[in-house]
């Protein structure tokens, strides 16, 4: 996967795919057909948040160039169709990253659904409850569709019986699995576990 990869490095003519990348609103979902500038040029998929949260991310697909990502002074961050609602989310992280309660979380709902030695497996992907494939392989995904953890609350499934999805990879577009993850506390966590008859 290209996170570990700097987009400057694509600034300076080395051809390095940014698939995958967040930049402000936009999921890179690919590389799109070179356009009249000698400048790469992706497919991104918008995951700003609409004005009514059940509606989940936004979800429009546009063409944007490599150096329109990274301009000083007016950089892409979305699609355009929300004018200046809301900023782009921000996380700070760098080599610290690891040691961050996100990223713990993001390891932990990782192995619940993929480790048959997890104590919880049981509960997730040994009843079918994956991750898709924008999360699995994107920390820095995760942590922009669902934002830092406020203090004492937990991550948690909005839908108990669907997967933790992202809603703008291009897995969950195929599907049609929505944005599914919300940071809630304990005991929304427990109440939801009830409703839903399921860990």
């Amino acid at each position: 996967m290209p996170e570990n990869n700097s987009p400057q490095d694509s600034l300076r003519g080395k051809r390095i795919d940014l698939t995958g990348q967040i930049f402000g609103w936009l999921y890179l979902i690919g590389r799109a057909p070179k356009g009249k500038s000698y400048d790469t040029r992706y497919f991104a998929r918008c995951f700003h948040p609409k004005l009514a949260p059940e509606q989940g991310p936004c979800g429009n697909v546009s063409i944007v160039y490599a150096l329109a990502l990274k301009s000083k002074k007016e950089a892409t961050k979305s699609c355009g169709q929300h004018g200046l609602a809301g900023a782009p989310p921000k996380h700070g992280y760098r080599t610290q990253a690891k040691r961050e309660p996100e990223y713990y979380t993001w390891v932990s709902a990782k192995q619940r659904c993929f480790d048959v030695n997890c104590n919880h497996y049981k509960y997730y992907g040994g009843r079918g409850i994956t991750m898709c494939e924008g999360l699995q392989s994107s920390f820095r995904l995760f942590l922009s569709v669902l934002g830092l953890r406020p203090t004492g609350k937990l991550i948690d499934r909005k839908d108990n019986n669907g997967h933790y999805s992202c809603g703008v990879c291009p897995q969950c577009i195929e599907n049609g699995w929505p944005m599914n993850l919300h940071w809630v506390t304990p005991k929304e966590s427990a109440a939801n576990r009830r409703k839903r008859g399921s860990c």
